[in-house]
C-alpha cells in the first residue's frame, strides 16, 4: 500500500475525488481552448479582405470563359472539316456523273456505229473505236 501511495504521489495522483477534479479541469481547459480556437476562426475569416468572394468569381468566370472558347474553335475545326467533306462528296458527285456520261456516250456511239450498214464491211469485221482510250 505504500508503495501505490508513493507511486500516486510521486506523479501527483492524489484520491479518487482529486483525480476526478483534475479531470474535470482538464476537460475545461480542453473546452475553453476549444472555444477559443472557434472564436479566432470566426476573427480571421471576419478579417478577409471584401474582395476576396469577387477574385474567386472572377477566377471561376475566367475559367469559363476559356472552356468556351475552346469549344467555339472546336465547333469551327469541325464545321470546316464538315465542309471540305461536303464539297470532296460533291466534287466526287460530279467526277461520277462525268464517267457515266462518257461510257453511255461510248455505248450509243458503238450502237450507232454497228448499227450503220457499210457496203462490203460485214459486221465481223468491223472495227468500232473505243472512245474511253
Amino acid at each position: 500500500m505504500q508503495q501505490i501511495r508513493a507511486f500516486m504521489a510521486r506523479f501527483e495522483l492524489g484520491s479518487e475525488p482529486d483525480i476526478a477534479n483534475q479531470l474535470q479541469a482538464t476537460e475545461r481547459a480542453l473546452s475553453e481552448a476549444k472555444q477559443r480556437r472557434t472564436e479566432l476562426e470566426h476573427a480571421r475569416s471576419a478579417q478577409t479582405h471584401p474582395t476576396d468572394d469577387l477574385r474567386e468569381h472572377l477566377r471561376r468566370l475566367g475559367a469559363d470563359i476559356g472552356n468556351m472558347v475552346q469549344a467555339v474553335s472546336n465547333s469551327q475545326e469541325l464545321i470546316a472539316e464538315q465542309k471540305a467533306l461536303r464539297a470532296e462528296l460533291i466534287t466526287q458527285k460530279r467526277l461520277r456523273d462525268a464517267d457515266e456520261n462518257i461510257l453511255a456516250i461510248a455505248a450509243e456511239f458503238k450502237l450507232i456505229m454497228l448499227s450503220v450498214d457499210f457496203p462490203g464491211v460485214s459486221q465481223d469485221d468491223r472495227i468500232v473505236i473505243d472512245p474511253r482510250h
